[in-house]
C-alpha cells in the first residue's frame, strides 16, 4: 500500500526511510481525543495478489501494523 493525499488532509508525518505521510490531524469529540486519518491505496501488484485470491475462492486480508502498542483503529472504504 502506498500513501496517498486527500481533500481532508491537512498535515504530513515523515520518518527516516518511510514514504512521507500525508494525514488529517483533528479532535474527535466522541472520544475527547486527537484523531489522526490517513489515506492508502493498493499497489498494482496489492491488486493481482487480491484477484487472485478472490479467484481461488480466498477472501483477501490486509494486516495492520502499529509500533509502540495497538490504540484504536478504524479502517474503512468510501468512494
Amino acid at each position: 500500500m502506498i500513501p496517498v493525499n486527500f481533500p481532508e488532509a491537512n498535515c504530513t508525518y515523515t520518518a527516516d526511510k518511510c514514504l512521507p505521510l500525508t494525514a488529517c490531524q483533528q479532535m474527535n469529540e466522541e472520544f475527547q481525543t486527537v484523531e489522526v486519518i490517513s489515506c492508502h491505496e493498493l499497489t498494482d501488484e496489492e491488486i493481482v495478489l487480491m484477484l487472485k485470491q478472490i479467484k481461488a475462492g480466498q477472501r483477501p486480508a490486509i494486516y495492520l501494523s502499529v509500533i509502540g502498542g495497538q490504540p484504536p483503529v478504524a479502517m474503512w472504504v468510501r468512494e
